[in-house]
């Protein structure tokens, strides 16, 4: 099933973009020399991600303040009529287009209706074509598709109140924010990233924070 998500606004950037600088070949010249002595191994998973959802899929992401500690969501998504119901809660690890013109193998997508342990919202994040590995990817690093589509981060929490109504919605600046690839594969993703992120609260001004946070999804419901 594939999915057609609506576009994340874009974010003010000064950038243009710079050809893509993934720093992976340090790293890869460690590994060759630890194989040596048996200490390394290939770097990229080849299975899931241990089932943050029992078995089901799932998003999880943690982010420092003004964000909560842990936001995650488990389950496959429930469709109503062509769309994700947004009445249901589910997780999303699925490929789309984005702005119809830029087609994307890693588009994440939670949203959570049950307060639970966790406050109900929803998390996008549109994995630039250029994150296809392990590795550091910095402002830059990821080629301009489109006006909306800069650098190498589109990702953005909406955190909802328990009535549905939005509390806060928190926006990575894409120029701002650096992105640690430490798994991939075709049914999971995790990466830790840092930067500035526009904070804004459905009362009080907006305002640009500095954050960190790791973000982890993993497919099942596809196998």
């Amino acid at each position: 099933m594939r999915i057609n998500p609506v576009p994340i606004p874009s974010c003010p950037t000064a950038r243009t973009g710079l050809p893509p600088r993934v720093r992976v070949r340090k790293a890869g010249f460690v590994c060759a020399a630890a194989l040596l002595a048996g200490a390394c191994s290939d770097p990229v998973r080849t299975e899931p991600m241990p089932p943050a959802g029992q078995g089901r899929d799932f998003v999880r992401l943690q982010m420092s303040a003004p964000a909560p500690a842990t936001w995650e969501v488990a389950g496959p998504v429930v469709v109503s009529g062509d769309e994700p119901d947004p009445a249901r809660s589910w997780a999303s690890l699925h490929s789309g287009l984005v702005t119809g013109s830029v087609l994307l193998s890693h588009i994440v997508d939670g949203n959570r209706v049950d307060a639970g342990a966790y406050p109900p919202g929803t998390f996008t994040w549109f994995v630039n074509p250029t994150i296809d590995r392990l590795g550091v990817y910095h402002p830059g690093d990821c080629p301009r598709f489109t006006p909306t589509f800069q650098d190498c981060v589109r990702m953005r929490l909406s955190l909802h109140s328990a009535g549905g109504s939005v509390e806060a919605v928190i926006d990575a600046i894409p120029d701002s924010v650096i992105v640690f690839v430490t798994e991939y594969g075709d049914d999971h993703i995790r990466a830790s990233f840092t930067g500035r992120f526009n904070y804004a609260p459905a009362t009080g001004a907006a305002t640009h924070i500095d954050a960190k946070g790791e973000v982890e999804v993993a497919r099942f419901g596809s196998r």
